[in-house]
């Protein structure tokens, strides 16, 4: 998220998504897209590097993995409904 915010500082969002833009009746952005692929480039990268890890662990090989996050006691503030 930090480097997404990073990122959204260099790009023409200014110039499609303000307010301005949208009374002014603008809604494209006209300038370089660049700043765009970085964004593409690291989600891209975030999707490749959790595929590689649930690849490589035991436990989404098994079909157990989904089984922890809703089961795990230190971080539940109430039980969930069974079923």
């Amino acid at each position: 998220m930090r480097l997404m915010a990073f990122l959204l500082l260099f790009s023409p969002a200014g110039d499609g998504w303000s307010v301005d833009a949208w009374y002014g009746g603008e809604w494209e952005s006209v300038g370089d897209p660049w700043s765009m692929r970085l964004m593409q480039v690291q989600v891209s990268i975030l999707y490749i590097k959790s595929v590689y890890w649930k690849l490589t662990g035991s436990r989404w090989r098994e079909g157990t993995a989904a089984w922890f996050p809703p089961n795990c006691t230190q971080f539940r503030r109430f039980k969930l409904p069974y079923g």
